[in-house]
């Protein structure tokens, strides 16, 4: 099973007591697509899976809602090391050397299954953002926490077709 298929998998058991389900899934290099339902409303990500990192971007009935990092399998180190469960930080995130984006980014600490969870503030980036997400190479994101820098680095390759299949099905959503 590809990692694409297996990040979907992880929502698509019926059984689940959070009513997730996972609807459609199809694949463009290092991405994929697919419909996310939960218990009160649907949507379509596209998903880039890299490592222990994983780069959503979440759509709705057309709208860009959600642009979120998750980080798995953390050390007991890291776990050790982090006070709190949830905070906000400051980021910078740019597309191949453009336009630089600060956002806040809310951090959840998943401690029973080792997962850290970054949700970008989308009303922050500007229109310009997802056509340098689906024209660009590398997207590089910038962490400022207590006074230090920590940077990360996605190869983004592939992510037009994902994205704009997200975006073209939830708009389908839409529509009555």
């Amino acid at each position: 099973m590809n990692s694409i298929s297996a990040q979907a998998s992880i929502h698509s058991n019926s059984d689940s007591p959070d009513g997730i389900s996972v609807e459609y899934v199809q694949r463009s290099e290092n991405w994929g697509s697919f419909k996310l339902c939960l218990p009160n409303i649907c949507s379509w990500r596209a998903v880039s899976v890299q490592g222990q990192k994983m780069l959503y971007v979440d759509f709705v009935k057309g709208h860009f809602i959600n642009f979120e990092i998750d980080v798995t399998a953390l050390s007991d180190a890291v776990l050790a090391d982090w006070l709190v469960d949830k905070d906000t930080v400051e980021a910078d995130v740019q597309v191949d050397g453009k336009t630089v984006h600060s956002v806040v980014v809310t951090r959840d600490l998943r401690r029973t299954n080792r997962t850290l969870r970054m949700f970008f503030l989308v009303d922050r980036f500007g229109e310009d953002f997802l056509e340098e997400l689906k024209n660009g190479k590398t997207l590089h994101v910038r962490y400022h926490i207590h006074s230090r820098t920590y940077g990360d680095r996605f190869l983004i390759r592939g992510s037009d077709k994902a994205i704009e299949l997200a975006f073209e099905m939830s708009k389908r959503d839409a529509r009555p």
